[in-house]
């Protein structure tokens, strides 16, 4: 169950990354990190800031112009 649930996020990932999603992606990126401040190299909790932004944008966000949220469209 774990490999196939990661294999899904994997999945998931790839498609929030595909260039259609570039720019809904950058305007989200900006958004989240004025609200917590930005990521900084060597920061401790660096992987954990990025994946909570990650999972925010494909879980939570609506994209602007679809009104429906990355993983509704997946």
């Amino acid at each position: 169950m774990h490999q196939e649930f990661t294999k899904l996020l994997r999945s998931l990932q790839e498609f929030i990354g595909r260039p259609e999603f570039a720019d809904e992606l950058a305007l989200a990126k900006k958004g989240f990190f004025e609200q917590i401040g930005g990521p900084q190299e060597g920061e401790d909790l660096l992987e954990m800031r990025l994946t909570s932004f990650i999972e925010w944008f494909a879980f939570d966000r609506k994209l602007e112009q679809r009104n429906s949220t990355p993983l509704l469209l997946f």
